[in-house]
Formats: structure tokens, C-alpha cells, sequence
């Protein structure tokens, strides 16, 4: 299947969500929103006994965009998922989208490379159940399962609150999204089997990590990254995606990875290169531009509301040290980095909150209430600047400029 059909078929997806809920469903995405139709297997789906307990595929979302003054709020996650290719039977089908559950993250060596890998000995919240859906044909699908009060389950009737960790604390870690396979799935030609699928074209970029995906056996508890032998390319990271009822900042720049000068509209050039860039150094300018996502926010087809203020908080690897209050907001900071703050708000990436339609580069989606996008801004390449560590996080106020909110602050590097 062509990516372009691929991307398509997305668009009659509903999933398994509610219209209106009191929860808002921010994005917080880590790779592109181009998919690859490659199947990702669990690790002992090609046996005879098919995936054991505990058998997984997992994604960090490490803490360079999850660092926060305030209590991380999840409302739901999305999982991109498709049907084995070995399958020889038909059309529709009914399967389960994978349970998940949520870890904070531990640096492990592996095959002599440092990753973010999940910490099975600290988990966050309840194990969430599969859902069950039904495929009506063979291709990539992203399901998205939204936290809601009014839903049947108890278990996504609650936001699941995730206290915040910070690079300048040396136990600090990010956070893993933990997908399982169901246990006796199996390759054979009569069974359709549950596989994930992957993002395209990622770039990792130091001092980003080589793979922020892998493999969790069950049986060993040994976790193997992709990129690494008998593992999918890291190319392409698994394709799964947070989302937060606290509102949420992401980067996006040709230094993402993806399809470059995509013709359709599709690609966001999101991505882990996103974070880590080679702006610097590269042979020809490039940009960058800042997405707020802040859903609970938006007036529909009112004038807007809110405003959304990006601040460079920080410089260097060490990243903010403390929380500045604003209100009921709280602005992770460097204290001795505050005069360089307003700096991204007077190069104009400041604007109001107002909906982003689809495929127009801020995030495909068929639901962008509430997304800000700035301007592309060029960076000319300038290798004095390579390696310099950027802090930026977004201030959300009323357009009295009465403070409500912030989002994660993210890294960027040079």
C-alpha cells in the first residue's frame, strides 16, 4: 500500500471515543504522522506459542518535552496498529486494541549505547484494558482511546495524574507508554493477528538517543531497542501518541525527519529529530516552528479567547532549575536565564488560539481544537551555535494576558 492511501484510510476512522467530554485531549505526539505501513511484531509472536504474558513493544517519551511545574494529566493515548499480512482470511474482523499501561523510564547500556527504556519496577496508574474494534480492511489504522467520565470502563473514567521529574535531578526520567500483545496471538494463516506500526523516517541526532522504541520479552524481562540486531530500523518508531488534558507544546522543523516537501500536506516534520537538530551546522537555512495544543481553550467558531506565549526559558544541558508562578500557572525557569525570556515572543511566535484546519502542517488530525501554530522561523546555519540547548515552554492566557495555564517545556539543540 502507498503512503498516501495509507494516510487516507485514517479518515473514516472514529476509534473508540466520546464527542463531548470534560476532559480535553491534547496531542502530544513523538514521532511523524506519516506511518509506514511495516509491521512491528511482539517478541515471540512468530512461535509456536504466539506472544507470552508480559510480551510488549514499547515508546518513551523522555524528559527533554515531558518536563513540567505541575502534574502531568493524561486523558487518553493512540495506538497505530494493522493486521498481520500473514493473515489469509477476510474482511471485517473483530480484534482488540492492545491494554497499555504507563512506567517511568531508567537509562540502560545495551549492545554499548546508553537508551531511555521503560523502569518495570516503577509503574503509573492501572494497566488499561483492550478495547474491542473491528477492521474493516487490511492497511494501517490509529485508534485513539480518550479518558472520559462518562465512559463504561472505570479504569479511563479518571485523568491519570504523573508528578513531574526534571533533568536537574539526577533520578529524573521521562515516561514509557507500554503496549501488550495479547497473550497466544499468533503468525498463522487463519488468525488475525494484532501488529503495530511505525512512524517514517526518523532522524536521530545527538545528543538525542540512537532509539526511543524496543521490545519487552515477557518470560526475561530483557528489552531489546529497534535499531539494534533482530529489531525493526529505528527509521521508524513505534507509532503511539499521548494525550493531555494539561495543554501541550511540540516542535517541528525539516530536521524531523519524514517526507521533505511532502505534495500531499500530510507530513508535520514532527519527530525526534525535532528535538535534537542539525540547524547549526547544516549547508542550507532552516526552520523551526512551535505547536501549543490547548483544546479546553477553544471557542469554536467564537472570536478567540486565549493566547498562547512561547518563552525560551532556559539555556544549556541543565535545562530550568525552579518553578516561577503566574497565577494558577507555574513557568519551569532558569533564574539566571529570565532576561533572554520574551526573545521568542519578539521574533513573532506568539498568537492567538484558534483552530488549525487539517493537513495544513500543524498536526494531521481530523480534530485540532484549540491548536496554535507559529510561523516557520528561519535559523541560518551558524556552527558557533552547534550543540547550544534551548529550553521553550508556553504560556496560555486570556487575552487580558491573565495567565491560566503552561505546557510541557521541550528541548531543543542545535
Amino acid at each position: 500500500m502507498n503512503r498516501l492511501a495509507l494516510v487516507t484510510s485514517l479518515l473514516a476512522l472514529t476509534g473508540p471515543t466520546v464527542a463531548q467530554t470534560s476532559f480535553a485531549h491534547n496531542k502530544l505526539e513523538f514521532g511523524n504522522w506519516w506511518i509506514v505501513d511495516r509491521e512491528d511484531l511482539f517478541p515471540n509472536y512468530t512461535t509456536a506459542l504466539g506472544n507470552g504474558d508480559g510480551d510488549a513493544l514499547f515508546k518513551v517519551f523522555p524528559t527533554e518535552i515531558m518536563e513540567r511545574g505541575e502534574v502531568h494529566r493524561i486523558s487518553g493515548y493512540e495506538i497505530a496498529l494493522s493486521i498481520d499480512d500473514a493473515y489469509a482470511g477476510s474482511f471485517p474482523v473483530d480484534v482488540e486494541v492492545p491494554g497499555v499501561q504507563f512506567f517511568r523510564t531508567r537509562f540502560a547500556t545495551l549492545s554499548g549505547r546508553t537508551y531511555e527504556v521503560p523502569d518495570l519496577t516503577q509503574p503509573l496508574g492501572p494497566r488499561y484494558d483492550p478495547v474491542m474494534v473491528s477492521i474493516s480492511s487490511d492497511g494501517a489504522w490509529v485508534f485513539e482511546v480518550a479518558f472520559s467520565p462518562s465512559n463504561t470502563n472505570p479504569r479511563t473514567r479518571t485523568l491519570l495524574d504523573v508528578p513531574p521529574a526534571n533533568p536537574v535531578d539526577p533520578a529524573a526520567r521521562g515516561l514509557a507508554m507500554v503496549v501488550y500483545g495479547r497473550r497466544g496471538d499468533r503468525r498463522a494463516p487463519g488468525n488475525p493477528g494484532v501488529v503495530l506500526q511505525s512512524s517514517f523516517g526518523e532522524r536521530h541526532l545527538a545528543p538525542g538517543r540512537a532509539s526511543y522504541s524496543g521490545s519487552i520479552d515477557g518470560a526475561s524481562g530483557a528489552i531489546a531497542m529497534f535499531g539494534t540486531t533482530g529489531m525493526p530500523s529505528s527509521t521508524g518508531e513505534l507509532y503511539v501518541g499521548l494525550r493531555m488534558h494539561n495543554p501541550t507544546l511540540q516542535l517541528a522543523g525539516p530536521s524531523a525527519g519524514g517526507v521533505a516537501g511532502d505534495p500531499t500536506g500530510f507530513e508535520t516534520e514532527l519527530g525526534v529529530g525535532a528535538y535534537a537538530t542539525d540547524l547549526a551546522t547544516r549547508t542550507s537555512a532552516g526552520h523551526l516552528r512551535l505547536l501549543v495544543h490547548a483544546a479546553q481553550f477553544d471557542p469554536g467558531a467564537a472570536p478567540p479567547t486565549h493566547l498562547a506565549f512561547p518563552f525560551l526559558v532556559a539555556l544549556g544541558s541543565v535545562g530550568p532549575t525552579t518553578s516561577l508562578s503566574l497565577g494558577p500557572a507555574l513557568l519551569r525557569v532558569d533564574p539566571a536565564g529570565l532576561g533572554l525570556a520574551s526573545l521568542l515572543i519578539d521574533a513573532g511566535l506568539a498568537g492567538p488560539l484558534q483552530r488549525v484546519a487539517a493537513a495544513s502542517g500543524s498536526g494531521f488530525d481530523v480534530d485540532l481544537l484549540g491548536c496554535a501554530a507559529s510561523p516557520p522561523v528561519p535559523v541560518m546555519p551558524n556552527r558557533s551555535l552547534s550543540g547550544a540547548a534551548l529550553w521553550v515552554q508556553a504560556l496560555v492566557t486570556t487575552t487580558a494576558l491573565e495567565p491560566v495555564a503552561t505546557t510541557n517545556a521541550v528541548r531543543l539543540v542545535m
